[in-house]
């Protein structure tokens, strides 16, 4: 079975076409959000990343097909939502694998505490995944309006 080398989330990952080095630019390590009403829990915020995920095959595992998923884990309700899965063959010549996965939106964020970017391989039809996971801390951000309201109970 493949090992996982590492996974990250960040603003930008550009490889080097000469020498097929990464450059990682911007990990991400917290989301603030703003939510559109205080009684209402769809965040508002633009949001863009890159999910990198690097796997180490083993000799047995040249021209044998996988499954290869991303998906997040929400931090409040643990609901987990895929967001791109496909068949996958190792190559030959290539000891380490790179997928990459750019994110553009906003995650389905259901309340503060650690949103779980994952990515997982199997080989094809089997039960159980393997994972690597990048844990991301969110909170909202309160309002002007919010901070005078708990102001004035006070």
């Amino acid at each position: 079975m493949p090992k996982p080398i590492f996974i990250v989330c960040a603003q930008s990952v550009i490889e080097d076409k000469t020498t097929n080095n990464v450059s990682i630019l911007n990990v991400l390590e917290k989301i603030s959000y703003i939510k559109r009403k205080p009684s209402d829990d769809q965040p508002v915020t633009q949001f863009n990343c890159n999910v990198l995920a690097v796997w180490r095959r083993e000799t047995s595992d040249i021209n044998v097909e996988f499954e290869t998923e991303f998906s997040l884990i929400l931090p409040s309700s643990g609901d987990i939502h895929s967001l791109a899965s496909s068949p996958f063959t190792f190559p030959e010549d290539k000891e380490l694998w790179r997928f990459n996965l750019m994110f553009s939106g906003m995650p389905p964020i259901d309340g503060d505490g650690t949103l779980i970017f994952r990515h997982g391989l199997r080989k094809k039809a089997a039960s159980e995944w393997l994972y690597q996971s990048y844990p991301v801390s969110v909170e909202a951000l309160k309002t002007e309006n919010e901070s005078a309201q708990k102001a004035t109970r006070k």
